[in-house]
């Protein structure tokens, strides 16, 4: 069975490579594009500015635009593979289907990492005289 699963993924991917590539530079595209712009605003602005630009940039490109691209690409590569043909209409296709649902598990997903990475923080500053890897734990 995953013999046949590899076989499969690799002739998929070979007939498809043109429309795989051009999915991945869109995903790529979308995605750099605002992050990037968020973290230049974060790194070179002041504090008005990382809370109002880079603060809403960062969240939208990471916690919305990411998990929504990659469904998009993940429903398009669904369809390569049960239909044996497909377009880039597919990727966003899967984008308007599972859109929403991604974007709420990915701002959920952003959530709790904030909320570890400043548990992680917060301990460890605290703690960091006795026992900072308690802290880290």
């Amino acid at each position: 069975m995953l013999g046949r699963t590899l076989k499969m993924a690799f002739w998929v991917t070979y007939d498809h490579v043109g429309k795989l590539i051009l999915a991945n530079l869109v995903w790529f595209l979308g995605f750099t594009i605002p992050a990037t712009a968020g973290w230049v605003a974060f790194v070179a602005g002041g504090p008005a500015v990382r809370l109002g630009v880079a603060l809403p940039l960062l969240v939208i490109s990471l916690g919305i635009i990411l998990p929504v691209l990659t469904a998009g690409i993940a429903h398009m590569v669904k369809v390569l593979i049960d239909t044996r043909d497909g377009s880039i209409g597919d990727m966003f296709r899967g984008i308007r289907l599972y859109g929403r649902r991604a974007a709420l598990v990915g701002l959920l997903y952003l959530l709790g990492s904030v909320s570890l990475a400043s548990s992680v923080w917060f301990y460890a500053a605290k703690l960091r005289d006795s026992l900072p890897w308690l802290g880290f734990g």
